[in-house]
């Protein structure tokens, strides 16, 4: 275990966290360079092996402690993807973006509340600013709307994932994220496609 959690850190290295200098709000792959000018203003820059594969967005309602009121969230996922030769998908990145549009509405200062076991979780800076940075297994990663999108490009969602994400909060009320995960299949698990059940 050991063995493949150092793997995934040497492997996750090959996504390079930059400062871009932008006025404009604007977020975009370009030679596999993602950029966003505003919250946060970054550039990602993936591996050239794990094809930019597209972007899935999602708008969902989400209940709060007061009864019967919802609050709107936006979720945006720019999909990277490297596709193996039986299609399934070997490697990703999936760098995410959730905005809360809510007044007086913040996401929780746990970035990973739903990951039980984690193999790493510390806070590493980057470019002056702190993420929270896990290491973990999951076979339920994939959010429903990137799984639609990814398998509707043609590629296998495996069963399970050895993953190694980053993130942090955003914005002056913390209502929004940033997340990048970068996942490897771990085919031991076995063949077959990961699915909702619902």
């Amino acid at each position: 275990m050991k063995r493949i959690v150092k793997l995934i850190i040497i492997i996750g290295c090959s996504i390079i966290i930059l400062s871009c200098s932008s006025f404009q709000i604007e977020r975009k792959v370009e030679n596999n360079v993602f950029s966003s000018s505003y919250l946060p203003e970054i550039c990602v820059s993936v591996n050239q092996e794990i094809e930019y594969i597209g972007c899935a967005s999602e708008r969902t309602k989400y209940p709060t402690s007061e009864e019967g009121i919802n609050v709107l969230v936006n979720h945006d996922s720019y999909i990277f993807g490297k596709k193996g030769s039986d299609d399934s998908i070997e490697q990703g990145v999936i760098i995410y973006f959730t905005k809360v549009l809510a007044n007086k509405a913040y996401l929780t200062p746990d970035m990973f509340p739903s990951v039980k076991i984690k193999l790493i979780s510390d806070i590493v800076r980057i470019n002056s600013q702190d993420y929270q940075h896990v290491v973990y297994v999951n076979s339920h990663e994939l959010q429903k709307y990137e799984a639609d999108y990814i398998m509707n490009k043609g590629y296998i969602i495996p069963r399970c994932f050895m993953i190694e994400a980053f993130a942090r909060r955003e914005g002056s009320q913390d209502n929004n994220k940033i997340c990048i995960y970068y996942f490897e299949s771990l085919k031991k698990a076995g063949p077959g496609h990961w699915r909702h059940l619902l």
